[in-house]
């Protein structure tokens, strides 16, 4: 069967339809007040989450260190919790009523209220954890790490020309700098000549895979330079656990702001726990109040189906009085 053609002018009477733009009701001054707590929860809620992957986050160097960000997310996640708190309580004040609709905001806000408490339990969770990660690296510095000068280990020198160098002579055998001037002139006058010391097996300068001596040092200028090495390095170590035990010090400060944070929550969802209470003691309350009532229902419904026979006869009664009502009379 071809359908075509009606097909074709049920398509142009839609098309020639004029279109209908589909309406919006404005929210309400509660859903927008909620709307815009609860966008300000989610915002905090995403910088919580950046907050527990960067405590958990393993640096290796100094640029790598995550410290100031997490610094300036706590500064922010603290600052933006006691406005929203604050909004919380207004909202709830606002929406206390009888009426369907306040009690349904009402609702709303005890649900606001409990993220705002999984937000500041979030937050004292990562200081926590970056705590413990920063104890964790602390230690493991201070077990691997190594303050004294390396040991110089010839890793580039063949197995036969090492063992000779370790059975050489030590360098108080070695003579002096005036016996060298003494028997080599020539080659302590020329500063681009290295000297070979006398009395040292294998030192000859034509043996093969041996470096020649390096020119004399003076062991004073040698001695300062090597402290202002170590200088340095100390200057540089004491920098970084200062910044590091600055750093745990404010950890440990805004661990213990959150943790009344915290507990405020805790006393602000115990007392939105007895008004839930309360709820469901009235909703068990009204439970049976309609389990009772479909009771009396069906005993009424029963009642009347035993005395079907007894309504039909009175019924049937009534239609012959006025039967005989209207046509004898």
């Amino acid at each position: 069967m071809e359908r075509t053609g009606e097909f074709t002018r049920i398509t142009q009477l839609f098309s020639d339809a004029p279109i209908i733009m589909a309406r919006h009701r404005p929210l309400s001054k509660y859903a927008r007040v909620a709307q815009q707590i609860s966008d300000a929860i989610s915002q905090t809620e995403s910088l919580l989450k950046d907050l527990s992957n960067l405590a958990t986050k393993k640096h290796i160097t100094v640029e790598d260190d995550p410290t100031k960000q997490i610094s300036d997310i706590v500064e922010i996640v603290k600052k933006s919790i006691p406005p929203m708190l604050k909004d919380i309580e207004t909202f709830e004040g606002a929406v206390a009523g009888d009426n369907q609709q306040q009690k349904h905001f009402y609702i709303v806000c005890s649900s606001l209220k409990t993220r705002m408490s999984n937000c500041g339990k979030a937050l004292q969770e990562g200081m926590q954890t970056r705590a413990s990660v920063i104890k964790k690296q602390s230690e493991r510095r201070t077990k691997f790490g190594f303050t004294g000068q390396a040991p110089s280990v010839q890793i580039s020198t063949p197995l036969t020309i090492r063992n000779k160098l370790q059975a050489a002579p030590t360098p108080s055998s070695y003579p002096t700098y005036q016996q060298l001037s003494q028997q080599h002139p020539s080659n302590v006058s020329d500063p681009h000549l290295s000297p070979s010391p006398a009395g040292v097996p294998g030192a000859d300068a034509s043996a093969p895979g041996m470096l020649r001596r390096r020119p004399f040092m003076n062991p004073s200028a040698a001695g300062a330079s090597f402290a202002q090495q170590q200088h340095q390095q100390s200057l540089m170590r004491h920098r970084t656990a200062q910044s590091r035990l600055n750093d745990a010090q404010h950890m440990e400060a805004t661990i213990v702001e959150i943790g009344g944070m915290y507990s405020r929550m805790t006393g602000l969802l115990a007392s939105q726990e007895e008004t839930l209470g309360r709820i469901e003691d009235d909703m068990t309350t009204a439970h049976a109040n309609v389990e009772s009532g479909y009771d009396e229902l069906m005993k009424y419904f029963s009642t009347v189906s035993s005395n079907r026979s007894l309504i039909i006869k009175i019924f049937v009664v009534l239609l012959v009085f006025t039967y005989l009502f209207l046509v004898v009379l």
